[in-house]
């Protein structure tokens, strides 16, 4: 009796700790059409797989595994693997960007003013350790001269208690590469448009070139209106430096933007958000293991417009003499969340910076 009980314990245990994988399809929910691009994470906010151009995408898990579908044009699902099997379709909910159409009249026009929530977030070795976020203006010129850029509101967060356990060296380098999302004078698809060298619009996947050095590799995907640069795919996957004993190996760098246009011509005015993604290896000297370092950039636009110069400065003005800010401008419902593992280290861990 013992031993077939014994038996039974051992078979169940074996049965809850079984691999489990399954080839699913995402697909539009309004539309049905497939979904390439979308990002696969654990609970933990791990990315574990990418959906390819057909919008298949693997997973491979435990049993009871849960994992979150993310898009930048999708409401997030979260699934467990045990629910799947393969062939499953999995729909997604396109967000809903409530940006008002911009309206262009006879006067004379300078800049392209957004207003923009951003994060920038870093994980070490998986673990939360700083965070940013604000509101931020942008100010970008129609002919020439600099972006102009001004900080409404802003708050930093770190995890003290992971910063406490960081080595103390002769020469230390600190590992903090959160920062403010910079724009240039031009969206993501004008510059791979006027830079690379016989660039094709509507390409789903195309190698760039500048003055035939390669530069890089260019997603395109029209129906959910993004466009992803991976500036290291054609350099082998990584980039690599050394400073102070310290070498640093540099293994993802992809920016991704999403407009509300899906052909034609791409500016900031159909900008609806911005994403950098860095992954990033670094050990000092002789040290035994590299510690995995991702950083995380996004930027949503709020409000959206044709200013002149003169209405520029008086913004301006009147920005630098307001007497508050908004409070928890961070939940606005118009801001995609960030994953809810983050969301709950970020409450009970990161306190501000000093």
């Amino acid at each position: 009796m013992n031993s077939k009980l014994c038996g039974i314990i051992v078979s169940l245990f074996v049965l809850s700790h079984l691999n489990l994988n399954a080839q699913i399809i995402l697909v539009d929910k309004t539309d049905r059409s497939v979904v390439a691009f979308a990002q696969v994470t654990d609970e933990k906010g791990n990315t574990i797989a990418m959906s390819d151009m057909d919008g298949r995408v693997c997973m491979d898990g435990k049993d009871g595994q849960a994992f979150i579908v993310k898009h930048l044009s999708y409401e997030p699902e979260k699934v467990k693997i045990s629910h799947l099997t393969d062939g499953d379709t999995l729909w997604l909910s396109p967000v809903n960007y409530n940006l008002n159409e911009v309206s262009v009249s006879a006067r004379q026009l300078d800049y392209i003013h957004l207003r923009a929530y951003f994060r920038s977030y870093q994980q070490n070795d998986s673990c939360l350790k700083y965070f940013k976020d604000g509101i931020v203006h942008y100010y970008i010129p129609l002919r020439g001269k600099r972006v102009r850029r001004h900080m409404e509101a802003s708050r930093l967060l770190e995890n003290k208690s992971l910063i406490a356990k960081d080595r103390k060296r002769a020469n230390s380098v600190i590992d903090k590469y959160i920062t403010t999302p910079y724009l240039e004078g031009k969206t993501l698809f004008e510059r791979i448009k006027s830079q690379a060298d016989a660039f094709e619009e509507g390409l789903p996947f195309a190698k760039l070139f500048i003055g035939g050095v390669p530069t890089g590799v260019c997603k395109q995907d029209s129906l959910t209106r993004r466009v992803e640069y991976d500036a290291l795919a054609l350099e082998g996957g990584k980039r690599e430096g050394k400073l102070f004993g310290y070498t640093t190996r540099i293994e993802e760098f992809v920016q991704t933007e999403i407009y509300r246009r899906r052909t034609g011509y791409q500016s900031y005015l159909d900008l609806l958000s911005h994403r950098d993604y860095r992954k990033i290896f670094y050990k000092y000297k002789k040290d035994n293991r590299e510690q995995l370092v991702e950083v995380t950039d996004e930027l949503y636009v709020l409000s959206q417009a044709y200013v002149t110069a003169e209405e520029m400065k008086q913004a301006l003005k009147e920005e630098k003499e307001a007497l508050g800010v908004e409070e928890n401008y961070w939940l606005n419902p118009a801001i995609p969340p960030i994953h809810e593992y983050l969301q709950s280290v970020l409450e009970r861990e990161l306190l501000p910076a000093e």
